[in-house]
């Protein structure tokens, strides 16, 4: 009976913690730098403002581990780009294509 009241216990944990989506919603400041910041809308809207410099686009994620942003507007010659993702609790960290790492915190 206490095995199945561990077991039930833990998968009601288990299915508590945040999807990745969820996870990617909201306001990110680049660790280090205050001057770089990005936001994944609910809707999928995003927004990187970047010492001064705004870039804007949509996101959608890409299995478990990336993002691809369609940039748009202003931003469109950017075109489209997929990043890698790995989060350590409210930390993210992010891989372009070209292999440039960078960490960012929730805001």
């Amino acid at each position: 009976m206490k095995r199945l009241a561990w077991v039930l216990a833990l998968t009601m944990i288990a299915g508590c913690s945040p999807s990745p989506r969820e996870r990617m919603v909201g306001t990110w400041a680049e660790t280090g730098s205050a001057d770089n910041v990005l936001t994944f809308g609910e809707s999928g809207s995003f927004e990187q403002v970047s010492y001064g410099q705004k870039y804007t686009g949509t996101w959608t994620l890409v299995k478990d581990d990336g993002v691809e942003v369609q940039f748009t507007g202003n931003s469109s010659q950017l075109g489209k780009t997929t990043i890698a993702l790995s989060f350590d609790k409210d930390v993210l960290t992010t891989r372009n294509p070209g292999g440039r790492t960078q960490t960012w915190k929730k805001k």
